[in-house]
């Protein structure tokens, strides 16, 4: 070897991760909560639990999870601003699920090569997230990988604990035939199905490319689109299988994310479809302490309504879900149409404008929905709790499933000829 080669030579640059960190310091800062120990650059972020002495039996929450590759496409839009925010929601959101507060979120980005600006946008997103669910950002890692990541290459995950005192734990064990079900709308995808989005959309990872230029302001509270996008780009999708439900879904040419659409309400398919995930913490939080009848919840994530309202419904109890009863989110039809999605594969890929579920008490599911909207919620009944099939469940009026594309005029709705259909504990009426 003829000359000496130092870290920043095999590739990991120390100076841009202390550039980095410099510039998300205040950002950071501004999601402390009073039970924050420290600051930022320490080995480990500290959360003082002197507040759970007052609890019966304080439980701990945690969770986390990504935002998967929605961030393929927020960096083929030049839209990276909001993935942050996607971030904490995933998380925060299944953490109340169990009436959790959450107390605290720690971020990590892995990269290709370390871009100073790049991370101060991501960060930035996630902070507004923890603020917007009132947690602390008391921590994260930015990990530096060359030779395994692409140098335009990122990824994001993140964790986040709470805490929920055992007597007022929302486990769905209350659920009862006559509950209400109650729909908070989502926002929009939400943070699930982009693999599918994509294709349909045309995007694809393409081969990786330099870092993106730190040419925008540094992001603070209102976080900055960064002025490249890093690693990937629009692309003509090739016909291949999708995983989210086994068909096959196809687009000849890439779409134009940035034009606006009259069947989006005027929104580019970049702002539609990259919209942050909603967190319904503050609203879902006020309804706990005012001790309304909430006996189970849930968040519509991977899975849809199918999957994750199945979750919490204990043994005896269906939920009939009424389609129709509430709005499908613009940006979530034109993606089922576009792929052609049957109705089973619609509601068990996308949240179909439902993000968040609340299965109430019958008799007082008035006063919650009253609650809602004394909080200028949109509250839609969506369903009720009926007498269990434990699963068996029974067939729709032809005897058969149903794999018939939905029309264009209500894409993802059973047809017509269908009264009901199954799937497990959650079936749907027309």
């Amino acid at each position: 070897m003829d000359k000496a080669i130092d870290y920043k030579a095999a590739g990991v640059d120390t100076a841009a991760g202390a550039a980095a960190v410099d510039l998300i310091r205040q950002t950071v800062q501004s999601t402390y909560r009073p039970e924050v120990v420290g600051d930022i650059g320490g080995f480990g972020g500290l959360f003082s639990a002197a507040a759970l002495k007052d609890m019966a039996d304080p439980l701990l929450v945690s969770g986390t999870d990504g935002v998967g590759t929605k961030l393929a496409l927020a960096a083929a839009a030049g839209r990276l601003e909001g993935v942050g925010i996607d971030l904490v929601a995933m998380c925060v959101n299944d953490v109340l699920v169990c009436g959790a507060e959450p107390l605290f979120f720690l971020d990590y980005i892995a990269i290709g090569q370390l871009d100073p600006h790049l991370v101060s946008v991501l960060v930035a997103g996630v902070a507004e997230g923890c603020r917007q669910a009132g947690c602390a950002l008391i921590g994260g890692e930015m990990a530096e990988h060359p030779g395994v990541m692409a140098p335009g290459d990122f990824d994001l995950s993140g964790f986040c604990v709470g805490v929920v005192d055992r007597p007022r734990m929302v486990d769905g064990s209350a659920v009862a035939v006559g509950d209400v079900v109650l729909g908070l709308p989502s926002s929009g995808l939400h943070s699930n199905g982009f693999s599918l989005v994509r294709r349909v959309l045309g995007v694809a990872t393409a081969a990786a490319t330099t870092p993106a230029a730190a040419t925008a302001a540094t992001p603070t509270t209102a976080p900055a689109t960064p002025a490249a996008t890093p690693a990937t780009a629009a692309a003509p999708a090739t016909p291949a299988q999708s995983s989210e439900d086994g068909r096959t879904h196809s687009a000849s040419a890439p779409l134009d994310l940035h034009e606006a659409r009259a069947e989006l309400g005027g929104l580019s398919l970049a702002e539609a479809a990259l919209t942050p995930t909603r967190i319904y913490v503050p609203v879902v939080r006020d309804l706990l302490a005012a001790g309304l009848p909430i006996h189970g919840m849930a968040h519509i994530t991977g899975g849809g309504i199918t999957e994750n309202l199945n979750r919490v419904l204990p043994a005896g109890c269906d939920a009939l879900i009424e389609v129709g009863s509430w709005d499908v989110p613009d940006i979530i039809q034109f993606i089922v149409r576009r792929a052609g999605l049957d109705r089973d594969a619609a509601y068990r890929t996308f949240n179909m404008g439902i993000g968040f579920a609340l299965i109430v008490d019958g008799k007082r599911s008035g006063e919650v929905r009253d609650a809602l909207l004394d909080r200028g919620e949109v509250v839609y009944e969506i369903g009720t709790i009926v007498e269990g099939t434990d699963g068996a469940g029974a067939p729709d009026s032809t005897g058969a499933p149903d794999n018939t594309p939905d029309s264009a005029d209500n894409p993802g709705a059973p047809d017509s000829a269908d009264n009901t259909a199954n799937t497990g504990k959650v079936r749907y009426l027309s």
